[in-house]
C-alpha cells in the first residue's frame, strides 16, 4: 500500500541540523519498533477473534472469564484501539507538518503535498487534505494546538475548526478572522470537550456564519473555479466546481476535443 522506499530515495545525508533533527531521527527508529509491536498486537487480537469464531454461538466463558469479564475485555480492547488511533492521528499531523515544511513532495517530483500524502501514506486525497487543514489550524491557533497535542481534542475537532474561515476570504479577511477566532479559542476547546463531534461541527458552522458577514454561502450561486495540475508522469489532473452554464460549456469543449483526437 505504501510507497515508503521511493519516498526515502532523496534522504539528505548532510548535517542533521542539531539536536532537533537528531531527536526526529531517533523517533523514526522508535516508530519502526512500535509499528512492529503493533503488528504483533494485531496478530494477537486477530488470533483471539479467530479462535472465538471457531465456535459460533458458544456462550461458554473462555479462559474462565465470566460474562461480565468478557464484556469488560471487549470494551477495553475497543477503547485501547481508539486511544491508539488518536495517538496515531496526532503523530500523523505532526509529521505531515515537517514533511510539508521540507517540501518532500518536490524532492519526489510529485506536484502537490496532497498527492504525496495520498501516495506515500496510502490514504484518500480527501483524508490527505484533512491532514493539511489540521496542520494549518495548529499553526494558527496556539491554544488549540496545545489542546490537540495533549489529547484534549481530536483530529475531527481540528477539521471542524479549520472550516470556520471561508476559503473565499481575501488575505486580510483571513488574518482578521484568525484574530477573531483566537479570542474564542478556549470557548471552542470547552465546547469540543463537552459535546459530540457532530454537535461540535454544527457549533463551528454557527461560528462561521457569525464570522461571515455575508452569511452562509449558497453553493448554487458560487462562481466557477477550476484547477489543473501536471503529474510527475506527464499526465494532468483536472478538478473544479462549475456553474451549470460553465460546466455545460466545458463539457462540450472537452467532448469535441476528444472526438477530434479519436477520429484523427
Amino acid at each position: 500500500m505504501f510507497e515508503h522506499d521511493r519516498a526515502s530515495q532523496h534522504t539528505n545525508n548532510g548535517d542533521s541540523g542539531g539536536d532537533g533533527w537528531g531527536l526526529l531521527d531517533t523517533a523514526t527508529t522508535t516508530g519502526n519498533t512500535l509499528a512492529t509491536q503493533l503488528e504483533q498486537l494485531l496478530d494477537h487480537v486477530q488470533t483471539g477473534i479467530d479462535t472465538l469464531n471457531t465456535t459460533p454461538g458458544d456462550t461458554t466463558p473462555f479462559n474462565g472469564s465470566s460474562g461480565g469479564q468478557r464484556e469488560h475485555i471487549a470494551r477495553e480492547l475497543s477503547l485501547t484501539a481508539a486511544r491508539l488511533n488518536h495517538l496515531a492521528q496526532r503523530l500523523h499531523v505532526a509529521t505531515v507538518k515537517i514533511a510539508q515544511h521540507e517540501n518532500v513532495h518536490l524532492h519526489d517530483r510529485i506536484p502537490t503535498m496532497s498527492h504525496w500524502l495520498a501516495l506515500h501514506h496510502g490514504i484518500a486525497r480527501r483524508d490527505a487534505n484533512r491532514l493539511l487543514r489540521a496542520t494549518t489550524t495548529i499553526e494558527r491557533f496556539e491554544q488549540i494546538a496545545t489542546a490537540y497535542n495533549n489529547g484534549t481534542i481530536t483530529l475531527g475537532h481540528l477539521d471542524a475548526i479549520s472550516k470556520i474561515i471561508p476559503t473565499r476570504y481575501t488575505h486580510q479577511q483571513t488574518l482578521d478572522a484568525i484574530e477573531a477566532i483566537r479570542n474564542v479559542e478556549q470557548l471552542l476547546i470547552d465546547t469540543a470537550t463537552h459535546t459530540s463531534i457532530n454537535r461540535f461541527e454544527q457549533f463551528c458552522d454557527n461560528v462561521r456564519d457569525r464570522l461571515d458577514q455575508d452569511g452562509p454561502s449558497d453553493p448554487n450561486t458560487e462562481p466557477s473555479h477550476i484547477t489543473l495540475s501536471k503529474t510527475f508522469n506527464g499526465r494532468w489532473h483536472l478538478h473544479g466546481n462549475l456553474t451549470p452554464d460553465d460546466g455545460a460549456l466545458l463539457a462540450t469543449i472537452l467532448h469535441d476535443l476528444i472526438n477530434r483526437q479519436t477520429h484523427t
